[in-house]
């Protein structure tokens, strides 16, 4: 192969790299939309109004004095779906949102 060839195919290769991320993936349907307080999404039900609005307020603190933002979320499922590919679902459309 002539140093072009090679050059268009690392080309290619780069591209399919960069925007594979980028491709909508299966758990994507599956995720929740993100509540209104978003700090805190339980899907789950399992965290009392009083926890949660204690753990808004520090949320809300935390960005504050710092800029960090901690988000909660629970499910009853992830569907078979890995842990971390789930919370990569998630966490992208909050980005896309609040960043």
């Amino acid at each position: 192969m002539n140093r072009k060839s090679i050059l268009a195919a690392f080309t290619v290769i780069l591209m399919i790299l960069l925007l594979l991320p980028l491709a909508p993936s299966r758990t994507e349907a599956a995720v929740p939309a993100h509540s209104e307080s978003f700090y805190v999404n339980d899907f789950a039900g399992v965290i009392d109004q009083k926890t949660e609005n204690y753990m808004v307020n520090y949320g809300v603190k935390l960005h504050q004095q710092t800029g960090a933002q901690v988000v909660l979320v629970t499910v009853n499922s992830t569907d078979g779906t890995p842990m971390e590919d789930y919370g990569s679902c998630i966490s992208r459309p909050v980005h896309r949102l609040y960043w």
